[in-house]
Parts: structure tokens; sequence; C-alpha cells
């Protein structure tokens, strides 16, 4: 990541695009699993969530080896 991505946050829009797009392959329940995971973690993130992206990384993995 350069400086550039790291100010403009561009990094990050494309994480969550990424994630979004695995997530929309999940069966319906799972998807739900994810909204709710989403719902509860972004609390615990930083002002730009940067420090979430590794964890929303796995729990979506998590979800993608049950389904």
């Amino acid at each position: 990541m350069n400086f550039w991505e790291k100010i403009t946050g561009s990094d990050l829009t494309r994480d969550w695009k990424a994630f979004e797009a695995r997530a929309e392959a999940l069966p319906e329940d799972y998807r739900a699993a994810w909204e709710e995971i989403k719902a509860h973690l972004f609390p615990h993130g930083d002002f730009t969530g940067r420090n979430l992206t590794p964890i929303f990384d796995a729990a979506l993995g998590l979800l993608e080896e049950t389904a």
C-alpha cells in the first residue's frame, strides 16, 4: 500500500468491494450471518476500519468454507 492509497482509502474501497462480491456468492442464510458479523464488529474498529480488514477476511473465509 502506498501513501496515496492510505490517505484516500482507495485500498479499503477495493477490499470492501471484494468482500461484498465474495459475500454475494454465499447462500442466503450465510449472507445474513455476514451482515450480523459486520454489524457487530464495526463498533470495534478505528476511524478508518483498516484494523478490522483481516478479521473480516477471516470471518468471510470461514463462512465460505462452511458453505
